[in-house]
């Protein structure tokens, strides 16, 4: 289903290169990951070095963008400015990079550890006009609770969240989303641990 989806949506001069990188990342994680219970940090792919904490959730992050295409859009200029609320370790900064090398983008992410290894990826594969900034976006200055697994450094599931039921919590700093609406915006991702609505609102 997934190589399927390489053939619908990767542009034919990339098809070839992208099955190869599925390929190898799927490979990976079933025996290197799987059989011999390593754990790598770092991954090469697409003319890109990308480091993460957990390989398994790297190649999920991988699939969901880079095969599913999740935050596929078609910009009306080869500048597109993108805000990208939640950016994580910074794969959907690389999506986007790949896909609009001329893009100028914004990004966001509350979680010390996890904004490290973002601006370190951002650092080492050489991203011009790439911002990122080591806070929460909400609708006001100050600070918020942040729950996270301490197992799981980098998890999908940090939240803003109590009810999740996460064990560590710190306050991290945040930021107005609209602080940062001074120039027009071609494509908003906003993926923020549970502010959606009162960013929104």
């Amino acid at each position: 289903r997934n190589v399927g989806l390489i053939f619908r949506n990767e542009p034919a001069a990339g098809r070839r290169e992208m099955l190869l990188t599925y390929g190898k990342l799927q490979l990976k994680l079933k025996i290197l990951v799987g059989l011999f219970k390593r754990r790598p940090t770092t991954e090469t792919l697409l003319g890109m070095t990308v480091r993460f904490f957990d390989y398994r959730t790297f190649v999920f992050l991988f699939e969901e963008l880079f095969i599913w295409r999740s935050y596929e859009f078609t910009a009306q200029t080869e500048r597109p400015f993108i805000l990208d609320c939640g950016s994580n370790i910074g794969i959907s900064i690389l999506f986007f990079k790949r896909r609009y090398p001329n893009a100028v983008i914004l990004g966001f992410e509350p979680d010390p550890a996890t904004f490290a290894l973002l601006k370190e990826n951002v650092a080492q594969n050489r991203l011009r006009n790439v911002t990122v900034i080591n806070r929460a976006v909400s609708d006001t200055h100050g600070t918020i609770d942040f729950y996270s697994d301490p197992d799981l450094p980098g998890s999908l599931a940090m939240t803003v969240r109590p009810e999740r039921g996460l064990e560590a919590m710190a306050q991290v700093e945040t930021t107005p989303l609209s602080d940062h609406l001074g120039d027009e915006i071609d494509f908003l991702k906003m993926d923020i641990e549970g502010s959606e609505e009162c960013v929104l609102e």
